[in-house]
């Protein structure tokens, strides 16, 4: 039978994609998948959940290189991976253990590749050759192991091969076992430092919440194209290098712009303002502080002074708000207050003092000392 491109060949197995609502491992891993690939230019397309758990398309010597991740994450394991592991079969049935599942992929015209991404580590002494680089020195001095693997494995399962006619030796050559963290929690933390700092390349400073959200978001991203309909959405499954890198660049923008990634924009839309308010407000809070540390033409206690004043007020109005004193919508208040602050920073002889006091003003809304609205 002659071969198919992997573009044209179905899935081995369908279920994952169904049944994957728990898997909030595997998204991670994905997302690590993701940003390899926005600064990777070798990775040109991730397929999610489809021919495997996870599909990267590699670009090497002018040709599409497949290779085929499955991620292996057990919380009730409790110890590193064996050889036996690796090629224990479901119930003896042929083609369900790890090592033939992987092999069963190399059926496509395009060259392939292997990769198990584990929560756990593996034992040295009979698997732990994988575990080197497969373009490494290291794995290039370990071909005794190397051999003596493909023994075992040939052993195990014997007269296995793919569909492309290759044997242990294929799969033990192109194969690479890579150890991740051992808990969700952990493996989100190193996927967040790694967003921070391609954020930081691409001019984006940002702070610990800014970046925990951007990354949920991306995360999001690897989520749907893991669980959408392919009925509704036949390519869903797909995330390819351009479109991940307008969507980075345009999500920054955009969260950025409208300042969603503060504590103001929060407090601000509970109060129903329009986001070009917000946008403004964002802008004079982050002028304020830029000033505030930097000026040289106002003192600190005249400052102060006008802080207070405005303290004393906001406070004042919110505590009547919060009574039933004040009956004025989130928009409404949000006017008063404003007003209310640039009369008392009229009555200041400061320089820009009513961009000061309303600067002021969004500055201690975006730490939670006041706010426009009341449930």
């Amino acid at each position: 039978m002659a071969l198919k491109s992997i573009h044209e060949l179905s899935p081995l197995e369908q279920g994952g994609r169904v049944a994957r609502g728990g898997f909030i491992y595997q998204d991670h891993v994905g997302a690590h998948y993701c940003l390899d690939m926005i600064v990777e230019e070798e990775i040109d397309e991730i397929w999610l959940e489809k021919q495997d758990d996870i599909t990267l398309f590699r670009k090497q010597s002018n040709k599409v290189v497949v290779e085929f991740v499955q991620v292996k994450h057990n919380t009730e394991k409790g110890s590193r991976w064996s050889l036996p592991d690796f090629c224990r079969r479901e119930s003896d049935k042929l083609g369900t253990s790890i090592a033939e599942k992987l092999l069963m992929n190399d059926r496509c015209t395009e060259d392939t590749l292997f990769q198990i991404a584990a929560s756990y580590s593996l034992k040295k002494d009979d698997l732990g050759c994988l575990t080197l680089k497969r373009e490494s020195l290291e794995r290039q001095f370990a071909g005794e192991n190397l051999k003596e693997l493909i023994n075992q494995l040939e052993d195990r399962l014997p007269g296995v091969t793919s569909p492309k006619g290759n044997g242990w030796e294929y799969l033990v050559k192109n194969c690479y076992w890579k150890k991740f963290p051992g808990d969700v929690k952990s493996i989100r933390s190193i996927n967040i430092l790694r967003f921070e700092d391609l954020l930081n390349s691409m001019g984006y400073s940002c702070n610990i919440d800014q970046r925990k959200q951007m990354y949920d978001n991306f995360l999001g991203l690897v989520r749907d194209a893991s669980t959408e309909d392919l009925n509704e959405r036949p390519d869903a499954f797909k995330i390819n290098r351009i479109r991940l890198q307008n969507w980075l660049k345009e999500e920054a923008d955009l969260l950025y712009s409208l300042g969603r990634l503060s504590k103001l924009s929060e407090k601000m839309r509970d109060a129903n303002i329009p986001d070009d308010i917000i946008r403004s407000a964002n802008y004079m809070r982050v002028k304020y502080k830029n000033d505030r540390m930097t000026t040289t033409y106002v003192s600190q206690e005249n400052y102060t002074d006008l802080e207070n004043e405005i303290e004393f007020f906001l406070h004042d109005a919110l505590t009547k708000l919060s009574s039933g004193k004040l009956q004025l919508s989130g928009m409404e208040f949000y006017d008063y207050c404003l007003d209310g602050v640039k009369r008392i920073s009229g009555t200041f002889s400061l320089k820009n003092a009513k961009f000061v006091g309303v600067g002021y003003m969004y500055d201690i809304t975006n730490r939670c000392m006041h706010k426009f609205h009341v449930a």
